[in-house]
Formats: C-alpha cells, structure tokens, sequence
C-alpha cells in the first residue's frame, strides 16, 4: 500500500514520492507523495472556499459527520494498528489501545462541543442591566494541523476534529512516518462523504515544505507537536495566526526519602521506556536522595533487565526499535558523552542498529547533556541529591517545562514541591501522562504555547462574539409589526 496526497476530496498520486522507512526492519515499507508548492496552494485555496461553507452547516450536521468517523475509525482499528506496527514500531496491542481512545476522545468532543459554543450573560451581571448578551464562538478559518510520529492517530485527531466539529477546514500535515496512516484517516473522511475541502491532507520531507506550510497566507491557526526547535521557528514566523505549540519536554521524577522503592520502580519504568521512550511526556531523568542510591540502584537493575525488548512484529514488547537510524546514533552520543564525563552503565547501553537497550545511567551530574537535552528514547539518567531544595534547583533549571512526577507518602509536602516545580502538569505517585483528556494540556518555557485538550482545544480553534441586544423599556424596537 502506498500513502496518497487527499486535496479537495479527491485522492493525489503526485509525480514524486520519497520512501517511508520501517523502524522495524530499516526497509521501505512504502512511498509518501512530495507534493509541490504548487499543489499545497490548491489545497489550501480548496479548504478556504469549502470552509465557507462549512461553517453554515448546523452543529447537528457537523456532529453527525464526526459521528460516523468515529464509528468508522474504530471498525477500522485492526487495519489501522497493523499499519502502524511496521511505519513506527509501535506494538500491535498498544496501538489498538491508542485508536481506541482517540475514538473516546472523539466522542468527548462532541458532547464537549455540544455544551460549550453558547454562553448566555443575565441582565443581573453588572453592565449588563439594560442588555441582553449572548456569547458565540465561531471558527477561526483554516486550520493548519501539524503531527508527530509517535501517536499518528490520537494526536493528528485531536487537532483535526475539534477543529472541522467547530467549523474549521483543515489543511494536515503528518510526520514522514505516518503518512500511510493519515492516508487511512483520509480514506475514512473520503468514506463518510465528508463535503470536499473541508480535510486536506498534504504530505511531504518537512525539510522540503515545511517552511512553506508554516509561513503560507492562508493558514488562520496553527496547531503543532513536534520538536522545540521547529516549533519556534514556527511561533517566530507566524504572522497573525493563533498558534498552538506541543514542543519537547525534560519530565522528572522527583524521589524523596520516604518512599518505599520498590513500589515505584515499577512507574519509573512505565513512564521512562513505554515505547522506547518516545514520548513527550516519558520521564527523561529521576532525581533519588543520596540515602536511598544503594537499595535504588538494586531495584531499578533488576526491573529493567526484566523489560520486554525486540521485535514488536513477533514478540509483546515494550522496548523495540526506536523510529531511524539517527535516533539511535543521538542514544549514543549521550551515553558516550554521560561515561566520558564520568556517569556509570547501570545496565543496557548497547545499541545494534536502530535497537537500543533500555539503559539507566547513574552519577549523572548537570555538565552532562544527558541532564539537559531531551533523548527521546530508551536511555534515563538517574541524579542523585542531598537536598530537596538543590532538586528542585535543577528540575527548574531547564529549557523545557512540560510535567513531572513526585513519589512521596507525604502527601502535604507533595503539594507543596508541586508549587515550586516549573511545569505544566505535575503528577503524584504515577508517571506523567497525556490524559485524560479533557484536561488542559500544556506546558512552560519551550515545552509549549497554549492550550490543548478536548474543551481547550475547541476554543483554540473559535472566536468569540458578543451578540448584545438593548432591553430599553418600552421600546417599540423589537415589538412585532401587526
């Protein structure tokens, strides 16, 4: 199967393809269109006029529309996760697990959506006394939706149905791997007859199109996930579009004295390696007080050697390859750069390919760039501290802001740290994670710019309106003519 381009409700086989490489194998696994500045032009022009459209359609036709994409999504969910398992590594199991959420959040979006677009102001508020004031919102335009590889369902439909359920045409754009599935997103909204426009799919290298997506007219909001580096050049180049950023993160672990070890290695675990580690929201560094390294150090040793690796094509897996090549060889560096600069080899640290070990470095120490640089992969730093204030020094210490962790039995002092670590999100007893979602999700410093989650997703992607009607007494304005 070979990934096409969708523009204006019909499928685009272009002159151009660039190969889809499976992590799995390092073979193609199939062919993406480049398309040409020329055909990203029509796709945007086509989203604006459908868009025109679009947004008369009454909320309960826009509802039924997503409606049978989200029935169609999850009858398509096996399709979809095999798809997935060999254009990004991602298990069978765990990818099935990611299309179905994205068929609840879907499904949480319309009744969100449902609630949320009418806001009635009484006359009791103060300014309001001779007034009748009713709030819309309305949709922004066209909506550029950028995604990442590592959820190429969930986190491109998150973008894309708040934004065409509020009014919204979409112009989307995905990684190079998960191109093929944007393609079977495409087929489904082809499918449901969704009116032509309305979703435009356009793929492409990003370093080839990239800029031109990002700095096009057209574009009325950008919706983003994908490294820091990117997303500020987005953010400095837009013009006067509203912007929202999913950027890296630097998510920490927070250890203090009291906790009974073995009961949170096991979340350390699931939040550093789940997927190779290829997660925003993975832990990314611990930090365990100096009292506890010894029993620590035993702990984590033995619950990584039992983490499940290999093919995630013949074997049930947690660790498998991690996305190319150049992925792999940034694992190295840091590993190579952490042990010259003094940090010891817990366990893992090989690395045959594109299949890294999961590998645990300790005496992690800040000159590191294992302590600072996001890895993005199965390789975790632990630091150890002797004061909790010197922790929360370096957690603080960061480009990124995304969330973290704290693992206590004090409950009070955890709620306490929580107001001094500079975060988006701060979890306790459990591993960072993305939902639910209808949390806000967002994040400090470079991890982030604006709001996502279901309910903040749909007012990033509106406007509001105030509709204000004059109640003077007696007034004949509004009495009906006889």
């Amino acid at each position: 199967m070979e990934s096409r381009a969708y523009i204006n409700g019909e499928f685009v086989n272009g002159k151009k393809r660039y190969p889809i490489i499976s992590p799995i194998n390092l073979k193609e696994f199939s062919s993406a269109v480049a398309l040409t500045k020329k055909e990203i032009d029509v796709a945007f022009a086509a989203a604006r006029e459908s868009q025109k459209l679009w947004k008369k359609y009454s909320r309960e036709e826009r509802i039924e529309f997503v409606s049978e994409f989200a029935n169609k999504l999850s009858e398509k969910k096996e399709e979809i996760a095999e798809v997935m398992l060999y254009e990004i590594g991602k298990p069978l199991e765990d990818s099935i697990v990611e299309i179905q959420r994205t068929v609840e959040l879907i499904s949480e979006t319309i009744y969100s959506y449902h609630n949320q677009l009418i806001e009635h102001v009484s006359g009791s508020t103060i300014g309001a006394q001779d007034k009748m004031i009713t709030i819309i919102r309305e949709p922004l335009g066209v909506v550029l939706a950028i995604s990442p590889f590592n959820y190429p369902v969930n986190l491109a439909l998150a973008k894309i149905i708040p934004a065409i359920i509020s009014g919204n045409s979409v112009v989307f754009k995905p990684a190079t791997n998960g191109s093929l599935t944007a393609y079977l997103i495409a087929q489904i909204f082809d499918e449901i007859k969704l009116p032509k426009g309305v979703f435009n799919l356009v793929t492409g290298k990003g370093s080839e199109i990239g800029d031109y997506l990002t700095q096009h007219k057209e574009p009325d909001a950008i919706t983003y996930t994908g490294s820091t580096k990117i997303g500020l050049a987005i953010s400095k180049n837009s013009m006067l579009q509203s912007v929202i950023l999913e950027m890296g993160g630097k998510d920490a672990a927070l250890l203090l004295e009291d906790v009974v070890v073995s009961e949170v290695v096991s979340g350390i675990i699931k939040g550093a390696f789940s997927f190779s580690g290829q997660r925003c929201t993975a832990i990314k560094r611990v930090f365990v007080p100096k009292a506890i390294k010894k029993e620590f150090e035993l702990e984590m040793k033995r619950a990584v050697a039992e983490i499940p690796i290999g093919d995630p094509v013949v074997n049930k897996v947690v660790v498998g390859p991690v996305i190319d090549l150049r992925t792999a060889k940034f694992q190295k560096k840091l590993i190579d750069d952490a042990t010259t600069k003094g940090a010891k080899i817990l366990i893992g640290g090989k690395i045959n390919k594109n299949m890294v070990e999961p590998t645990v470095l300790v005496n992690v120490t800040p000159e590191m760039k294992i302590a600072k640089e996001e890895q993005f992969g199965p390789v975790l730093p632990i630091i150890y501290y002797t004061s909790l204030e010197e922790a929360i020094e370096e957690i603080n210490d960061s480009e990124y802001g995304l969330q973290a962790s704290i693992y206590t039995r004090d409950y009070e002092k955890a709620l306490k740290i929580s107001e001094e670590i500079e975060v988006g999100s701060v979890n306790i007893n459990c591993p960072p994670s993305r939902g639910p979602d209808q949390l806000p999700f967002t994040g400090v410093k470079h991890s982030g710019f604006g709001v996502q989650g279901i309910k903040y997703s749909i007012e990033s992607m509106t406007r509001p309106k105030n509709l204000v009607i004059f109640k003077k007494k007696n007034s004949s304005l509004f009495k009906k003519k006889k």
